[in-house]
């Protein structure tokens, strides 16, 4: 008979579709200052009104004071003992993800909370009530928990080596806490065991010594204790013996390869017919419908640099042709095309704009005929249309994407140049762009109150200031458009540098940049986070993901590469849906076995948690130890002795395998 490994029961909240609705509803009656105070009051286990005014004071005084009376009443709270009150575990969560998460915040902002929470609780520890130490001791593990986890840890394993494992309340009441805290401690190896060895107990205290023992055997050591981690261990709370009855289980670890994520995405057929002017267009199907509108621009040649077929630029201040700019906009716009139904509104239009080089042509012969290049004019003209398009409803979401030679005038400035850069008329930089001229003329204005609220920009280009500026005052670049006065600018608008200032944006020659293959990467899955919705889980890619995932793939490139490249993420607004995941990306593990001895004996079931098996690997496992790929999900895993061997036994467990992320 195989050992089952029984999951941990964690704690129960809302559903998660009425915790959302809870949040929204609030949001709806009170306003952002009023939400904001209530992402900050999910920090703390416990609230009082005096603790809460003091973090309203603290951290959020721009809400009114009535905010603090307004969310403690509110359907978030309860009160849970006269002027305590708790948020519900669901809602918690989603507000402190928020929190989080939101580019105001983050982690210096959890870091201050914490520090706060300590030292406002700092009395109740040094109470002699027994009440208010243990309340005390819930709240500085929750400050821990946010900024110093590998301390948490070890504070939770002292409580439990000092526990009187007799008292059946104060075991309740501490396996209860250590649950509680599963959302932001999953992420932790150590956590696992901890967790195990506290729902054992718990399930010891219920009454059920035959189920805890079997629970506990499966993260028990030969010399009798469970290593949390290497150093930190915890002593069984059973007889040895008593554990150790039943045969010792075979236990699976599973490694999971960073950066090392990918769905079912294949490189898209050729169009077989080419569209002149805009290149693709629903606007007519959509009939005013929100939509996504992209504008694409790819320039590797550069008629007037070095190399050039046109006049010799006055000064190329060190620039050369480039060759996979062109080739990367290209995929880029197949990318949209073949994304369109995963996007979050429909695929509108996209205005593509190239100027290919000599060795991109025979990669992809369409790059000469697909679309117009890229010269200041046709830009314009492409930039203006696309405003216009954009700002037909606020509900729009715009795509921009550069890839060519870019420099920087000053710190924080990006100059994008466009294929007749160089070409003697004007200034040196009449035949450029500034992004922020772009991105500020974007902004809803009196003209424009309809403009898309979600935009995307993502400029993949060099930020280098060549020495030679030095010798000029000023440079202007040719003005897209007018700058209009506008009111409150509330935009969802990321803008993702390729480079940071100062710095190369890499490609290898004629192939993409090393930019737009991290970004596609993170955008097929390697980014992708998961809620639940009417009772599926639901995968996705939003700006926030992306932008805590494609440093780490970028990193990648450059270890292969040699490079030295890091993107730098700019823009405001909270975080929004990209795209959703036809399916859980693919992620990548290594399974091993413990003991090894067992190998030969043990063979491999793999169940999803529709029950139903999905993969069978015989003994001895080959390649060992073995790597895998399997959607993100939760698995069990299930060791089967074969042929039975008295020295084994089987056992099976639960694995969740997710995406790595940059955290």
């Amino acid at each position: 008979m195989d050992d089952m490994m029984a999951a941990p029961d964690l704690p129960i909240g809302l559903n998660e579709d009425v915790a959302l609705e809870r949040i929204i509803s609030f949001a709806e009656q009170f306003g952002r200052p009023h939400l904001d105070l209530a992402y900050h009051a999910a920090f703390p286990l416990v609230l009082t009104p005096d603790m809460l005014y003091q973090i309203w004071a603290s951290f959020v005084p721009q809400a009114p004071w009535t905010a603090v009376a307004d969310v403690l009443l509110s359907s978030l709270c309860r009160e849970v003992a006269y002027e305590l009150y708790e948020i519900d575990t669901t809602i918690r969560n989603f507000l402190l993800k928020q929190l989080r998460d939101d580019a105001r915040f983050g982690q210096p902002q959890l870091d201050q909370l914490a520090l706060f929470l300590r030292q406002y609780v700092q009395p109740l520890a040094n109470s002699e009530n027994l009440a208010d130490q243990n309340l005390a001791m819930a709240q500085q593990w929750v400050a821990l928990v946010y900024t110093q986890p590998g301390e948490a840890i070890e504070q939770m394993v002292e409580a439990f080596q000092n526990l009187d494992q007799q008292n059946a309340a104060d075991a309740l009441r501490l396996v209860s806490l250590v649950k509680t805290l599963a959302a932001p401690m999953a992420g932790m190896m150590e956590y696992g065991p901890l967790l195990v060895y506290a729902t054992s107990l718990e399930t010891l205290v219920r009454g059920n010594r035959r189920a805890a023992a079997a629970k506990l055997s499966t993260v028990v050591g030969k010399d009798g204790r469970v290593e949390v981690a290497p150093g930190l261990t915890l002593p069984t709370f059973m007889p040895q013996e008593e554990v150790a009855a039943s045969p010792a289980a075979v236990q699976i670890r599973i490694k999971t390869t960073e950066a090392q994520i990918h769905n079912a995405y294949d490189d898209p057929q050729l169009l077989d017919s080419l569209l002149s002017g805009l290149v693709f267009d629903r606007r007519s199907e959509l009939q005013g419908q929100p939509g996504l509108h992209a504008l694409i621009v790819g320039v590797s040649a550069y008629p007037h640099l070095p190399g050039g077929t046109g006049t010799p630029a006055p000064d190329s201040f060190g620039m050369q042709q480039l060759s996979s700019s062109a080739l990367t906009a290209y995929k880029m716009y197949r990318w949209l095309l073949e994304r369109q139904r995963n996007l979050s509104v429909p695929f509108a239009t996209c205005r593509l704009l190239l100027s290919p080089s000599p060795e991109e042509a025979p990669i992809k012969p369409e790059l000469n005929s697909l679309a117009d290049s890229c010269t200041l004019d046709k830009f314009l003209t492409a930039v203006m249309d696309w405003r216009s398009d954009a700002s037909s409803h606020k509900d729009n979401v715009t795509f921009f994407y550069f890839a060519g030679h870019g420099v920087q005038r000053s710190k924080g400035d990006q100059v994008l140049l466009l294929e007749d850069f160089g070409d003697g008329i004007g200034g040196t930089f009449t035949k450029a762009v500034n992004t922020k001229n772009i991105y500020n003329g974007m902004v809803k204005s009196i003209t424009r109150p309809n403009m898309a609220q979600t935009q995307l920009y993502f400029v993949d280009a060099c930020t280098i200031t060549p020495s030679r500026f030095k010798l000029y005052e000023q440079m202007e670049t040719s003005s897209v458009w007018n700058i209009e006065l506008s009111g409150r600018d509330d935009r969802r608008a990321s803008i993702f540098y390729a480079a940071v200032p100062g710095s190369k944006a890499y490609a290898l020659k004629g192939d993409q940049t090393t930019f737009s293959k991290a970004l596609l990467a993170c955008l097929n899955g390697a980014a992708g986070e998961s809620e639940e919705m009417d009772g599926q889980q639901r995968w996705y890619v939003s700006i926030h993901s992306l932008a805590r995932t494609l440093g780490d793939y970028i990193q990648e490139s450059n270890q292969t590469t040699g490079a030295e490249q890091e993107f730098t993420l700019d823009g405001m607004g909270g975080d929004t849906i990209i795209l959703s995941l036809d399916s859980p990306p693919l992620v990548d593990f290594i399974l091993e076995l413990d003991p090894p001895e067992a190998l030969p004996f043990t063979k491999i079931e793999v169940w999803n948690d529709k029950n139903e098996l999905i993969g069978r690997l015989p003994a001895p496992l080959n390649p060992y130890p073995y790597p895998g790929k399997f959607p993100a999900g939760i698995y069990q895993i299930r060791a089967i002795i074969d042929p039975p061997n008295p020295s084994f036994v089987g056992t099976s467990t639960l694995r969740l395998l997710t995406p790595p992320r940059a955290m």
